[in-house]
């Protein structure tokens, strides 16, 4: 991944993709309940150890949601499970990543409102 910053989630994926073993997608459709959790342990271990063990981030394409009716959605765990793939997202270093981050919570940066094209107003 090249050092520049995070633009947004499909930036990220993207990101990912391009470096080996860091990111599966589960294609096969899982219920919410249970299903998510129990299968990513598959990845992270069991029980995963903090934040989220050395795995990969997954993302689960198709998440059946428990309401009956409702469309599948997809569902991404462990972005940042690992020091070094966080750093890869946020265009830094391993160990640049804690400078990196005691920076932004001391200058914190407004929210950028964007307006989504599927609201009415």
């Amino acid at each position: 991944m090249t050092r520049r910053r995070l633009a947004d989630l499909r930036t990220a994926l993207a990101g990912l993709d391009a470096m080996p073993g860091q990111l599966v997608r589960e294609r096969e459709e899982v219920p919410a309940r249970f299903g998510v959790s129990s299968r990513y342990a598959k990845w992270a271990g069991t029980p995963a150890p903090p934040p989220t063990g050395p795995g990969p981030a997954v993302l689960f394409e198709r998440v059946t949601p428990s309401a009956a009716g409702s469309e599948p959605r997809a569902v991404l765990i462990g972005l940042y499970g690992t020091r070094r793939r966080a750093a890869a997202l946020l265009g830094t270093t391993p160990a640049e990543l804690p400078y990196r981050l005691l920076d932004a919570v001391a200058s914190p940066m407004p929210p950028v409102k964007v307006r989504d094209e599927r609201s009415p107003r």
